[in-house]
């Protein structure tokens, strides 16, 4: 199904603004599902949604980012439509 998506948690670097992150995220093709909690009050972690046919690609591409510390696929068993 072309509509189906999967979510990426996006993890910055401490010191980067929210909207700079918003950003990021939006510039690999994603929207931002929610804000997450991290164990730093300067850190922004983003659960993203993006395409399901891309998420690997798209996860390469937003880890490569100068401003993210860590990428995951949302992986816990269900997908979002």
């Amino acid at each position: 199904m072309p509509n189906e998506t999967a979510e990426l948690i996006i993890q910055f670097n401490r010191g980067v603004s929210d909207e700079d992150a918003r950003s990021v995220v939006a510039g690999i093709g994603g929207t931002v599902r929610r804000n997450m909690r991290t164990d730093h009050a300067d850190q922004v972690m983003l659960l993203a949604r993006v395409p399901a046919a891309d998420v690997r690609r798209l996860a390469q591409e937003a880890s490569g980012h100068p401003q993210v510390a860590r990428v995951e696929v949302n992986s816990d068993g269900f997908s979002i439509r």
